[in-house]
């Protein structure tokens, strides 16, 4: 009895030991299941491998290539790559700019002249990436810092954060130049406070545009596509590459408008178009704006240096010494200087013992009227403020109306001058448009506050945002609505550029025009045709020359205004219609007093003298 029950007992043990061997088993077989096709399974992994196996190997053939075509310069000859990747890959290969697009084995490839071989995922054309040249120091934005208000950081250029030509972000980069407290040997990661900002200029990409309605009308659209370095070429939604026009083209535009994109003449080589456009002297990747217009320095901690220049009346055997401007925020705006000093200063930037770090590689120069243009149609398409409408709410917010009030009890003196008075400040945004124009007056720089009052409204300084944020009550001027745009250029003062109605019989243009209005357009100025036959006076201005500008292109003027007068350019701007004796020179943007003509398609002629409400931007182009 006893040995059957052990074996009884042996028995169920054995039976309870199979079905735990069982479910074990069943254990393992499910784990091993999942290892093999789960979401991290074994099968995944080595299917992911061999798939990075396969992209390594193919661009590792494809880099062979590239070092067997570089010629006797250093730099990869295309026309021979190009027969090397055919004939020893079989690969496709399409021209993209002066690069080359590559396919192989079922990748697509970014070849350079440099030999560089990246991915290219076929998405639309990325804004070209920043040049930078001695002295030009990297900053980012960044939300965390200064106790969560913000603050600019010194930053590297290969910096992810530092820029986003993107529809969402708008994040334009931005640098500052070596006049501040730091200079390029100072660490990344640096954070800079405002007062050791040095001068900010602002990197506006290569890009073509199409003016998609509204041309030569009273409102209208703008759509802005990047183009590769610097070419014609870009890659639409389909990874297709097509290739925009050059604006000299015929049948590019019509009477009606539009048929293509235009790579905007600001970027391109106007040497065969005699730079009617406001060309540049070769094909550029992108040109570096002022952040903000001329100031002068209020702190100790300002450039102080002095560059002597020609005096306001021009004559070559006399000069004038002035101090050189900076380009910062809430400064008081640098006014009294003529047409021809803003292109002398504006010139001086690069000299030798500058103070802001710049060699002759920086080609400054005075803002002509394309490089307005170019970054008008860039602030008004949907890389921009504006986001592609020509809204005339969207207008009123992008303006910068802060004047000092010359005709104060106490005003500030001219540092050039103690007897001439500063009018405007540098950097303001005015939320409620031209009615926040404010008449407030100062008798120290600790007045230039975070918002001021006066009888008509409030207006705030460039980086009075929202904690946390790139954005806020002080970025509404910006031409992005952020803090990493370009300011003053609306309101503040009306910028003198290096454009000119070509009118011979006018004496102002030798008298206030001095060196770059010669008569005959160069890449620094563009004389604007008269009409012909020419009108037999000497009552010559902007208002009789506008029928003839109806060939120029990117310079928001004949494209976004259905004629001179009030109310006759986009956003319900102003094109100057008075018929004044000899006002042949440009004024963009509009003072701090001005009721109308306001913003990026407006314009006031001038003689070009130094007024009290003229002033300047500069721009660098770094080759």
């Amino acid at each position: 009895m006893k040995d059957i029950k052990r074996n009884a007992r042996e028995r169920g043990i054995t039976l309870i030991a199979l079905v735990i061997t069982i479910i074990v088993l069943l254990i393992l077989a499910g784990v091993s299941i999942s290892a093999l096709g789960g979401e991290n399974g074994i099968l995944k992994n080595a299917a992911e491998s061999r798939e990075e196996s396969d992209k390594s190997s193919a661009l590792e053939e494809v880099k062979i290539e590239a070092l067997g075509a570089f010629g006797n310069n250093a730099k990869v000859d295309m026309d021979i790559l190009k027969t090397r990747l055919e004939e020893n890959l079989g690969a496709t290969v399409t021209p993209f700019g002066e690069n080359l697009i590559a396919k192989h084995k079922g990748y697509s490839f970014l070849i350079d002249k440099n030999g560089d071989v990246t991915f290219f995922d076929g998405g639309l054309t990325v804004a070209n990436a920043p040049r930078l040249t001695e002295g030009m120091i990297p900053v980012k934005w960044d939300t965390t810092k200064n106790g969560g208000k913000g603050s600019w950081v010194i930053c590297s250029q290969t910096d992810e954060d530092w820029y986003s030509y993107t529809e969402e972000d708008k994040k334009w980069a931005n640098v500052m130049l070596s006049d501040g407290t730091y200079d390029t040997s100072t660490a990344v990661g640096t954070e800079v406070a405002e007062e050791d900002l040095g001068s900010m200029f602002v990197w506006v990409p290569r890009y073509a545009y199409k003016i998609t309605s509204g041309y030569h009308a009273g409102s209208g659209t703008i759509d802005v596509i990047w183009v590769s370095g610097t070419s014609y070429n870009y890659m639409d939604e389909e990874g297709n590459v097509k290739t925009a026009k050059n604006g000299n083209e015929e049948g590019v535009i019509t009477s009606s408008g539009y048929t293509d994109y235009v790579v905007h003449p600001a970027f391109t080589n106007g040497e065969d178009n005699g730079y009617s456009n406001g060309e540049w002297k070769e094909e550029i990747e992108g040109i570096w704006v002022a952040k903000f217009q001329a100031g002068f320095g209020t702190t100790e901690k300002d450039t102080k240096e002095k560059v002597t220049i020609a005096s306001s009346s021009n004559s070559p055997t006399t000069a004038t010494t002035v101090y050189y401007p900076v380009f910062k925020g809430r400064k008081y705006a640098y006014n009294y200087v003529s047409a021809s000093q803003c292109y002398d200063i504006s010139q001086a930037l690069d000299d030798s013992n500058n103070p802001y770090g710049l060699t002759t590689s920086a080609n400054s120069h005075l803002m002509k009227s394309s490089e307005w243009g170019a970054v008008a149609y860039l602030s008004i398409s949907k890389y921009g403020y504006s986001e592609g409408s020509s809204n005339k709410e969207k207008a009123k917010n992008n303006l910068s109306i802060v004047n000092y009030n010359n005709y104060s009890s106490s005003p500030v003196s001219n540092p050039n001058n103690s007897s001439w008075k500063i009018t405007a400040i540098t950097g303001y945004s005015a939320p409620g448009g031209k009615t926040a124009q404010n008449v407030m007056s100062y008798s120290s720089v600790e007045d230039l506050k975070d918002s001021i009052t006066g009888t008509n409204g409030t207006s705030y300084a460039w980086n009075n945002v929202t904690n946390g944020s790139d954005t806020g009550n002080g970025t509404k001027s910006s031409t992005t609505g952020n803090i990493y745009g370009i300011y003053d250029m609306g309101g503040c003062l009306s910028d003198y550029m290096a454009s000119y109605v070509n009118a011979e019989r006018v004496s102002d243009l030798t008298t206030f025009g001095g060196r770059f209005a010669t008569g005959t357009s160069t890449y620094l100025a563009t004389a604007y045709p008269y009409p012909n036959p020419p009108i037999t006076t000497d009552y010559k201005d902007f208002s009789s020359a506008y029928p003839a500008f109806s060939k120029i292109v990117g310079d928001a003027l004949y494209e976004t205004s259905n004629n001179v007068g009030t109310g006759k350019a986009w956003f319900g701007q102003t094109l100057e219609d008075d018929t004044g004796s000899g006002e042949v020179f440009f004024t963009r943007g509009g003072a701090w007093y001005a009721t109308s003509g306001v913003g990026f398609c407006g314009l006031g002629d001038n003689i070009g003298s130094a007024r009290e409400y003229c002033g300047f931007h500069s721009v660098l182009v770094v080759q």
